[in-house]
């Protein structure tokens, strides 16, 4: 059990630095912007959250999302932290053969996320280039620091649901207890993702 949170402490270093780190990008490049206009740092949110379910759906197969079978000797889950980090947490292992079997047993709904995220970024596009006066180096700038913000959240959402469901399956009985605490945290608003916003900013007081 120690064993398991230390790893999972290794786990959450990590997804802070990729945070912490896409957030100074963000701020370098477009920072007044997305502090200004909260349409930038909204949209991009947005996107990336969208094409986050999208790796998610193509990356985990439904038979592994399923509470039903998780806790199998043969889950997928079941493996070392290592082992872990180099199937769930390495952006080239989404490049596999199985995405797009995933992708098509999920009903379309991988699709819909798809073409949601594209929206959100031609919304974001097309105020660049016809919606706000500006110019094209400032275009360039905010719009490499949208898309840096929106694969950091693919990168985010698709880790967070694996260290979740890999949490489960090496907790088995503990996760009841887990879930209790969880169920008393104060839920996260949107404001939370904003660039350079604290926790205190984006979470609600608690009840």
């Amino acid at each position: 059990m120690l064993l398991f949170f230390v790893n999972l402490l290794l786990i959450f270093v990590l997804l802070v630095a990729v945070s912490t780190l896409a957030r100074g990008a963000v701020g370098r490049l477009a920072k007044k912007e997305f502090s200004e206009m909260p349409i930038f740092w909204r949209a991009s949110t947005l996107t990336g959250l969208c094409w986050g379910l999208v790796a998610v759906l193509a990356t985990i197969a439904p038979a592994d999302r399923s509470l039903g079978s998780i806790f199998l000797a043969h889950s997928r889950w079941g493996v070392s932290l290592s082992e872990f980090i180099s199937q769930n947490l390495n952006p080239l292992g989404y490049l596999n053969h199985q995405l797009l079997e995933n992708l098509s047993s999920n009903h379309g709904f991988g699709l819909v996320f798809a073409l949601l995220g594209f929206v959100f970024l031609l919304i974001l596009t097309g105020l660049l280039i016809f919606g706000l006066q500006m110019s094209r180096r400032r275009s360039v700038r905010i719009m490499v620091a949208v898309v840096i913000w929106a694969l950091a959240l693919v990168w985010l959402s698709n880790s967070v649901v694996s260290v979740l469901l890999w949490g489960i399956y090496q907790l088995n009985f503990w996760i009841f207890f887990v879930l209790v605490v969880f169920l008393r945290w104060p839920f996260l608003r949107l404001a939370f993702f904003r660039p350079g916003a604290s926790t205190s900013d984006g979470a609600p007081k608690p009840r």
